[in-house]
């Protein structure tokens, strides 16, 4: 399941989500450098493509679980 995810410090990123234990690792990671134009979170979420930085990272990311304020499901093709 393809997910947007907020964690602490303000950090976003999307990736293909799985959790081990006390860790979310997300594949196909994008970060979500900022987005802009007036746009709520909601908008960047419904449309990646329009005012939004996105960038592609190689590397799976493990992220605490302790550590997510909230994640939200997206498309499997978000923000790639």
């Amino acid at each position: 399941t393809r997910r947007v995810v907020v964690i602490s410090e303000s950090w976003i990123f999307a990736g293909d989500v799985t959790t081990e234990g006390d860790r979310m690792l997300l594949d196909r990671v994008v970060h979500v450098g900022k987005w802009t134009g007036g746009q709520w979170f909601a908008g960047m979420i419904s449309d990646p493509t329009k005012n939004v930085e996105l960038r592609r990272m190689d590397e799976r990311l493990e992220v605490p679980v302790r550590a997510v304020l909230y994640s939200v499901v997206v498309s499997d093709d978000w923000g790639l």
